[in-house]
């Protein structure tokens, strides 16, 4: 189903992909269900499923699939695909990945600040992917979570994460800020860099422009930060 928000990119759904080996599911937010940005949206999929080594042979898809995007998994990908019986979408083990998926991303929305701007609901999506994957065992490997068998080892040390959609003050740099500016402005969460060491990515309250800091305070509404106390 749309997402009730237009987000400001023009993303209205969300396409899942639930790869059996790894027990790994993905998702790639897009504007409209035209072929144009589905297929975009599952060649995106595709590409960091490749990346990483898991090439994909054979595919289970719902009824509504149309010939281009047969074309594109037939001759693009070289892979093979069944459609589930017709009005019987349980037979897709995606569909069971779909219902995880919501369930996981509704419980992270319910618990962003009040005053985080709804049409940036898709910048949550990274984040999400990667709690909810940590937390599933890998098919093939249960020792490991869904995520290490797919992505590999999950570094938090190097990749800190905190509440998704969370207000917190941004530290400004001496070299981005006027001589009487105040040492931060307010901000929101929006998950890790896991291209940086240590940062996190952030939304400007007052911009709304997406930015990366390595250093930020949590302001949650009801979660505190774990404090010592002289009795301690």
């Amino acid at each position: 189903g749309r997402f009730p928000v237009r987000a400001r990119s023009g993303n209205q759904y969300i396409m899942i992909a639930y790869h059996c080996d790894s027990n790994v599911i993905l998702q790639a937010p897009f504007k409209n269900r035209s072929d144009t940005h589905r297929i975009a949206a599952y060649t995106s999929i595709m590409e960091r499923l490749t990346k990483k080594g898991h090439k994909v042979d054979l595919q289970i898809l719902d009824n509504e699939v149309s010939a281009a995007f047969k074309k594109a998994i037939t001759e693009t990908w070289q892979s093979a695909y069944q459609l589930v019986p017709p009005n019987l979408h349980r037979r897709n083990a995606a569909e069971r990945a779909i219902r995880t998926f919501k369930a996981h991303f509704l419980a992270i929305l319910a618990g962003v600040d009040i005053a985080f701007p709804p049409y940036l609901w898709d910048k949550l999506l990274p984040q999400a992917e990667l709690t909810l994957n940590l937390l599933r065992q890998a098919t093939l490997d249960p020792a490991v979570s869904a995520w290490e068998y797919f992505q590999g080892a999950f570094d938090f040390a190097a990749t800190p994460m905190g509440p998704m959609g969370c207000r917190i003050l941004i530290h400004s740099k001496p070299d981005k800020r006027k001589s009487w500016d105040f040492r931060a402005r307010d901000g929101y969460n929006i998950g890790p860099a896991l291209e940086h060491y240590r940062c996190y990515r952030a939304i400007d309250a007052k911009t709304k422009a997406e930015l990366v800091s390595d250093t930020v305070e949590f302001l949650h509404s009801y979660l505190t930060q774990p404090t010592v106390t002289p009795a301690d």
